[in-house]
């Protein structure tokens, strides 16, 4: 009886042969491989196919509409910013006239105080008055509270600096005891409303001679000439 007989062979070895046996001859994967990468060519060689080719006048074509997009896009650009700027500017503007609504009433309503504070300073000097002059101060004080709640303020500039964009004066004092271009006096308050002046304070400025160059009369080179005149009839 012969070795290779599988009935008279080892178990180990009758298992090792049938293993070798149920695997793929060698070269099956490599074959294998080239039917992949052959796959792979023929989709690339579909993909080249499929491939427009565009001639000259249709290149110039879709250039010129690729200028016209951009040229588009610009003017919508521009546009949305000028409705962006509309939009701000308008809502500035009703903002400002809500702020401003209550300029022509106040105008209006300035006289009444002004008024109002004659009458009231005419009763205190009399005695007989005098309580109507307290009623008088009291409706004052309810319509200067009533204009602060709407934005409204006086403007009393007493020995402030003189602004001739709030203040209007009504003359110049020539004084050296206030320091030059001050409001010594105040006749007749100014009104603003939310920081916008809608009547200015009539006052009086203070102009220093000496802040401006001036001399006092005792440094006049006329006096000196006569004093010294009068020294040498002296001397004589």
């Amino acid at each position: 009886m012969s070795n290779s007989d599988p009935a008279n062979m080892p178990a180990d070895v009758q298992k090792a042969e049938e293993t070798e046996t149920a695997q793929p001859p060698q070269g099956a994967e490599t074959e294998g491989a080239e039917t992949r990468e052959q796959r792979k060519a023929r989709r690339r060689e579909r993909k080249k196919q499929r491939q427009v080719l565009i001639n000259e006048d249709e290149l110039k074509e879709l250039e010129e509409k690729s200028k016209k997009a951009d040229e588009y896009y610009g003017h919508y650009t521009r546009a949305r910013a000028d409705l962006d700027n509309f939009r701000k500017r308008t809502q500035r503007e009703k903002e400002g006239f809500v702020k401003f609504a209550n300029e022509q009433l106040l105008s209006e309503v300035i006289p009444i105080i002004e008024n109002f504070e004659r009458a009231s300073s005419a009763a205190e000097k009399v005695p007989e008055t005098h309580n109507f002059a307290l009623g008088v101060e009291m409706i004052l004080k309810q319509l200067r509270d009533v204009l602060a709640r709407y934005g409204a303020e006086e403007i009393d500039p007493a020995g402030e600096p003189f602004d001739p964009a709030k203040h209007e004066a009504a003359e110049p004092v020539e004084t050296s005891e206030h320091p030059d271009n001050t409001v010594i006096e105040v006749l007749q308050r100014g009104y603003m409303l939310n920081g916008r002046v809608v009547q200015p304070a009539v006052v009086r400025v203070a102009v220093n001679p000496e802040a401006v160059g001036g001399e006092s009369e005792d440094s006049y080179p006329e006096n000196n000439t006569d004093t010294d005149t009068k020294e040498d009839k002296k001397d004589g």
